[in-house]
């Protein structure tokens, strides 16, 4: 997938419109379903999951700071996706608890070492 367009993250923040949202979801759902099934989630839980994310980038999307590095916003999303993941798991059964625990180490150990480079 290439670099979101600052102009489509320009229009969802200024002057959002339907198009606009449409064109969102459509570039990301998939993406969004394609990190979700790596974790082993039944279809059920991925499409809540989805929603719970876009619910997020909708509510959150005018705070969003494009800091102009490439892959920001996906990472800013995946951040999100991970947060959504790691709540789901603290309201559901014992097996998406670990789940959950254990995708959100991951993510911190990725994130730490990408730092310290």
């Amino acid at each position: 997938m290439s670099d979101t367009s600052a102009s489509l993250l320009q229009r969802l923040r200024e002057q959002p419109d339907g198009d606009a949202w449409r064109r969102l979801v459509f570039l990301y759902t998939p993406l969004l379903r394609q990190w979700l099934a790596r974790h082993g989630l039944q279809s059920s839980d991925i499409d809540d999951l989805t929603q719970e994310v876009l619910t997020v980038v909708v509510r959150e999307l005018p705070q969003f700071q494009h800091n102009q590095r490439e892959g920001a916003f996906r990472r800013w999303l995946r951040t999100i996706l991970v947060h959504r993941l790691q709540a789901s798991g603290e309201r559901g059964n014992p097996g998406r608890r670990r789940l959950a625990a254990a995708t959100w180490a991951r993510c911190w150990s990725n994130w730490k070492t990408r730092k310290a480079a």
